[in-house]
């Protein structure tokens, strides 16, 4: 691996000095771990990206040390990084989390796999092309059709909030989908099946997915039960 030598010996001497962050199981927060890497991208000091990586063999650590000092040097160059602001971070059901940022309407998405105490696992990658069209997309659908009842960042209005994590009528993924595409009788929430394509159901989900446990400020108090729902593909 090129400059692997060189990437040791700075991790030796990081790991000597430095005080490694420890997330417990239970106080897991995906949004706070997103914004750190996402510092760490700014950062002068991005090698401190190791205090988070589960493995403590020099190997493991320069790997994700390489891969993440790649990404934060591609758009570096292509001077996107400073024009983006963190947006939220989700977790799909395999581990794997999504570090969301945004430009105007246009989102940038970056995937790590982290195991179940916070800890990264894997490689960085920076996803490029549909899911960040589609989250535009969505954002779009959720302005003209949701946003009259849900508020601004899904804080919640008329309707409830749907940045936090409690639901009403959602247990799984599947009967989020439903209810987007459904409605739910005896309430305000109508069917958009008839208004949208399945590109844009599938659209308004992601953004949705996206929005979910983000921080928002003047959020309408939680309605429903505490739920955390995983999906198989973001």
């Amino acid at each position: 691996m090129k400059h692997t030598n060189k990437l040791k010996q700075t991790l030796f001497s990081l790991l000597l000095l430095s005080q490694l962050t420890i997330y417990s199981q239970t106080d897991i927060k995906i949004y706070d771990i997103g914004y750190q890497i996402y510092n760490y991208l700014l950062s002068d000091t991005p090698e401190k990206i190791i205090d988070m990586v589960a493995q403590d063999d020099l190997d493991s650590k320069a790997t994700v040390l390489e891969s993440f000092l790649k990404i934060k040097e591609i758009l570096s160059a292509s001077a996107k990084l400073k024009n983006y602001q963190y947006f939220n971070t989700v977790q799909d059901a395999l581990g794997n989390i999504y570090i969301i940022m945004k430009n105007k309407n246009k989102f940038l998405t970056i995937k790590v796999k982290m195991n179940d105490t916070g800890k990264i696992s894997g490689e960085f990658k920076l996803i490029q092309g549909s899911i960040n069209d589609e989250l535009s997309l969505g954002e779009k659908i959720y302005n003209m059709k949701c946003f009259s009842c849900h508020g601004i960042n899904a804080k919640g209005g008329l309707g409830p909030n749907l940045a936090d994590n409690y639901w009403k009528y959602v247990n799984n993924e599947q009967d989020l989908i439903n209810l987007i595409k459904d409605g739910k009788k005896g309430t305000m929430m109508m069917s958009f099946k008839d208004y949208l394509k399945p590109q844009e159901l599938k659209a308004i989900y992601l953004y949705i997915k996206a929005i979910n446990g983000k921080e928002v400020k003047n959020a309408k108090k939680p309605e429903g039960e505490k739920k955390k729902i995983t999906f198989q593909v973001f």
